[in-house]
């Protein structure tokens, strides 16, 4: 397990010390010529730390979708992370749900990234693993 069973208040605390973090980060950077580079490497480098554990539950799902979701700005990268966490075999099917219900979130509720969210969607959708494109088209019904 990434994490070990947390309690409501516990998550709550994770949860807020990270969009913390990152709002502190991107108010530091946004006067910086609209350079994010700290920013973007941090954002980057929490997501991927959930993603190494291979081992994405519920819980860990469900933090690290309301950090992208909750964050003063998305990095492009991000998509990146997705589709890794998502076209990676060895994940199991808990981190492929929580990936794709991140991107539809994007789709929906983040206009500014919605490009390349449908990229990414795109390229899930035309990977040559016919595994990912069932994933992927179940659960966009």
């Amino acid at each position: 397990r990434i994490l070990p069973i947390l309690t409501d208040t516990e998550f709550q605390k994770i949860d807020t010390l990270m969009r913390a973090i990152l709002a502190e980060l991107y108010m530091m950077e946004h006067g910086n010529g609209e350079k994010y580079e700290t920013y973007d490497s941090f954002f980057c480098s929490i997501i991927q730390n959930f993603n190494k554990s291979n081992s994405i539950d519920k819980e860990s799902g469900s933090i690290i979708s309301n950090i992208i979701l909750h964050a003063p700005r998305i990095p492009l990268k991000i998509y990146e992370i997705l589709y890794k966490m998502i076209s990676d075999e060895q994940n199991g099917a808990e981190a492929v749900l929580v990936g794709l219900a991140i991107i539809r979130d994007l789709l929906f509720y983040r206009p500014p990234v919605r490009n390349e969210g449908l990229t990414t969607l795109f390229q899930l959708l035309t990977d040559f693993r016919s595994s990912i494109r069932e994933k992927v088209c179940i659960s966009f019904l």
